[in-house]
């Protein structure tokens, strides 16, 4: 880093919240451009300033301005090493649908062999204790790592979260320590964001190619068409690679599903061995989140 963590006293690209001896991060968002505001986060008391290589910046006495190539993970890696503890065991789910339910079955599942787990996504941050409404499926920057710091500081040791795809286009995950990370489905969604679905595919697959833990381990849907991309480019960086759903190659395998009164029953095959379980939901959508669920704490 251009500066010496410790000299600060917290950071943030909101001017609003500033406060003295802050670093203020000046990000080019969608709705606003965080440059406006320098001068604003200078007057409440900001010593660090950061902003994109090129940008001209009036010089504030007793403010250093730091140039970085992407505002967006110097934001994050910053606020990781700011906010240093994390959960040992981070799982992440990323996917047009279904990584709301996921997020929280891993943390049931986890919760049903004795680990203090926790879940964090749209339903908040879901724990024993720790029930906090946060409003977006992956918060910023600055809160999401003061959010992990908080409950690896309450002593939980396994986390599932939700990985929007805005989220991880803007990098607020780079800097957690994902040690598995699960793909659901790809549908039409975001596009006036992203632009392409393409693009929409590119910034959920940096979850696997640039956050994911070398040596991690990436759940993947079986039956859709872009599983065996997500797996090439996930091998690649020395992962493990598990796949769940119908298809003849899934490591966690729906053999027989039926429908039943009370939810569905199904036959399967994980990792080689042959259960039958009953499940209290409707929808094979739900049977194939808590299979993508199965394969990310067995991961651990």
């Amino acid at each position: 880093m251009d500066f010496d963590i410790t000299q600060i006293t917290g950071l943030t690209a909101d001017s609003r919240k500033v406060k003295p001896g802050y670093l203020f991060v000046a990000i080019t968002g969608v709705k606003a451009d965080g440059r406006s505001f320098i001068a604003d986060a200078v007057s409440k008391g900001a010593t660090y300033i950061a902003v994109a290589k090129g940008t001209a910046c009036d010089q504030f006495n007793g403010v250093k301005i730091i140039e970085v190539d992407s505002p967006y993970l110097f934001l994050a890696r910053t606020a990781a090493a700011f906010y240093q503890k994390q959960p040992d065991y981070i799982v992440a789910v990323t996917g047009t649908n279904g990584k709301t339910s996921t997020v929280n079955f891993a943390r049931m599942l986890w919760e049903m062999v004795g680990k203090k787990a926790a879940s964090l996504g749209t339903l908040g941050l879901l724990g024993e204790g720790m029930e906090t409404y946060t409003g977006m499926t992956t918060p910023d920057h600055v809160g999401l790592f003061a959010m992990l710091d908080e409950v690896a500081g309450k002593g939980f040791t396994h986390l599932a979260m939700e990985a929007s795809s805005h989220g991880l286009h803007q990098h607020r995950l780079d800097g957690v320590k994902v040690k598995a990370a699960g793909f659901s489905n790809l549908t039409r969604d975001h596009l006036d964001y992203h632009g392409t679905m393409d693009s929409y595919f590119q910034a959920k697959l940096r979850l696997f190619t640039d956050v994911l833990e070398q040596g991690g381990t990436a759940v993947i849907n079986a039956d859709i068409p872009e599983c065996e991309e997500i797996a090439r480019q996930t091998i690649a960086r020395g992962c493990h690679v598990v796949r769940y759903g119908f298809a003849e190659n899934a490591d966690i395998r729906i053999l027989e599903r039926s429908a039943v009164t009370n939810g569905q029953d199904l036959k399967l095959s994980v990792i080689g061995k042959q259960y039958s379980v009953h499940l209290n939901l409707v929808g094979v959508f739900q049977a194939m989140n808590v299979l993508c669920a199965v394969g990310l704490v067995l991961s651990d």
